[in-house]
């Protein structure tokens, strides 16, 4: 090779090396300065997260207190309803005998009135003779056969349940 072409591959080279040399302090200064950027983000996202950690231990104690204000109304609602829950019980129990009583006056005066309307439907019948007088006393004596079916049944149940 001749000299000149030889200083023109060496200065090539050179050239070269230098522009590699160039871009790997550029590659470098960038990456210090990137790292200098993630770092101070770093900093001020964990000020940022500390500040919003804070104001969210704010909030949780804020909470926790409404909580137990919460808590101390359920138990006086607690109080309040048990109470009235008790007071409540003794009135319907008080309701349920009135109730038995009204049912055994309505089904001794229903029994009453059917015996008195069986008796007088057979009367009736027996005097006339008439078969549509026969029919109704029995359609009475019917009816009053079956209703004290049905109270014996009620009477044998409820001496059932007031038997402990």
């Amino acid at each position: 090779m001749s000299d000149t072409l030889l200083i023109g591959v060496v200065g090539d080279v050179v050239w070269q090396a230098l522009i590699a040399a160039l871009l790997a302090i550029v590659l470098a200064v960038i990456n210090v300065w990137q790292t200098k950027i993630t770092k101070k983000a770093i900093e001020d996202g964990t000020k940022q997260n500390a500040e919003t950690a804070k104001g969210q231990a704010v909030k949780v104690q804020e909470a926790a207190t409404l909580a137990n204000v919460a808590a101390s109304k359920v138990e006086e609602v607690r109080i309040d309803l048990k109470a009235a829950s008790e007071k409540a019980d003794g009135k319907i129990d008080s309701l349920a005998r009135v109730a038995d009583a009204t049912h055994i006056l309505v089904n001794n005066n229903m029994q009453i009135a059917l015996d008195s309307y069986a008796t007088m439907a057979r009367r009736m019948a027996t005097a006339t003779g008439d078969p549509k007088d026969i029919e109704i006393a029995e359609a009475a004596e019917q009816a009053l056969v079956i209703h004290k079916g049905k109270q014996a049944n009620l009477d044998s149940a409820e001496a059932g349940r007031a038997t402990p």
